[in-house]
């Protein structure tokens, strides 16, 4: 399968620092516990490759990463039927935290998220951002009730436990205000590497469906799941090829997830995310007076998510619904990825988000760059 240059490149780098990843290991985590920066203020720690951020540093020993948010918002009939909401012409709303919920099939029992106070706060300034409103009785009542969850979904890899252990010493790091061990090489799977057992396990189809209903909003996940189905069919029929067995992912364009895979930069970058694990927050609007009668009338759904690689669930999620403010009870055809930084040492960036230029122009394709604020 032909990659994008930007996963093309990073799988090579992957393939080739193998044999000098000691000396590489050892010239970073001295780069990283010195007291100089590591960063200039606005520098990048890699560079953007095709669409997306390509770094060299590895997420968990850089001092300052810049991480894909991903961000979709679903909107239902009943949710289409309502005025649009902006600060201009706000909604008020009552938000309530749901819970911290872990998904796939290797949970992570280490991960931490962030204080639930923290969570609270970020919400209601990225709702703000959006012109969503906490209510004022009696002038200005709730229309809406805003229910969030935070967690995580874990796709299994070549050796989930090398990775879980990777998440605690991570995570163990950041608590001491150490800098925090680098990636064990090869533990990141690349989605034509999980491919075989997505087609050949339907539990680990379902899973990855899922995820892509996350990361990508339904017609995503109904997208891939019908290229998932056919590509499985696409190699059954090859002579003396199945999908059991030594079956390896197929280097032919013409082949169905070949096609949808190159079709373009953002699906190539959502099915990576998509066979990845990563740490969501999803956002649930109902209709309030519908909830108090005990009737869930949804209007809108938002979902977020960040690559888990490499960081943890505490830095990475106030960042994430910050930067997700904008598109809140916005109906988006497709996902928006957005470059963002984060600060470590207890630190999150909270200003400008830029969104990540799409490379195709299509239905529901980004303006050309542009700098947004949440």
């Amino acid at each position: 399968m032909h990659l994008p240059a930007s996963r093309a490149v990073a799988k090579s780098v992957k393939s080739s620092l193998l044999s000098s990843f000691l000396f590489f290991t050892a010239a970073a985590v001295a780069w990283a516990g010195t007291s100089t920066p590591a960063t200039k203020p606005g520098s990048d720690d890699g560079e953007k490759r095709g669409s997306f951020i390509f770094s060299l540093l590895p997420k968990s020993i850089a001092r300052n990463p810049r991480i894909d948010l991903n961000i979709i918002t679903e909107m239902t009939a009943e949710g289409r039927k309502r005025p649009k909401v902006s600060p201009d012409h706000p909604a008020y709303y009552v938000a309530q935290p749901g819970g911290f919920v872990q998904l796939g099939q290797s949970p992570a029992g280490n991960e931490r998220p962030p204080p639930v106070a923290d969570l609270e706060g970020v919400m209601r300034r990225a709702l703000a951002s959006a012109g969503f409103l906490n209510e004022e009785q009696p002038a200005h009542p709730a229309t809406i009730a805003v229910v969030y969850n935070w967690g995580s979904h874990t796709s299994p890899t070549e050796d989930d436990m090398t990775v879980l252990n990777e998440l605690a010493a991570t995570q163990a790091a950041l608590d001491a205000g150490t800098s925090p061990p680098p990636p064990a090489m090869g533990t990141a799977a690349f989605a034509e590497d999980q491919l075989p057992r997505a087609l050949s396990d339907l539990a680990v189809r379902k899973d990855v469906i899922e995820r892509a209903s996350i990361v990508g909003g339904g017609k995503f996940a109904t997208e891939l799941s019908q290229i998932l189905a056919e590509e499985a069919r696409y190699e059954s029929a090859k002579p003396g090829a199945g999908i059991g067995g030594d079956y390896a992912p197929t280097s032919d364009r013409a082949s169905p997830f070949g096609q949808y895979y190159n079709r373009d930069d953002r699906t190539a970058h959502l099915v990576e995310e998509t066979f990845s694990s990563f740490y969501f927050v999803i956002a649930t609007a109902y209709d309030y007076a519908a909830l108090a009668k005990k009737q869930k009338v949804v209007l809108w759904r938002t979902k977020m998510t960040v690559n888990s690689l490499g960081v943890a669930m505490k830095e990475t999620l106030p960042s994430l619904v910050v930067a997700a403010g904008q598109y809140l009870g916005r109906d988006m055809p497709v996902a928006e990825t957005l470059s963002r930084r984060i600060l470590r040492g207890g630190k999150v960036e909270i200003g400008e988000a830029t969104v990540v230029k799409e490379s195709v122009d299509g239905p529901g394709a980004p303006a050309a760059d542009q700098t947004k604020k949440p």
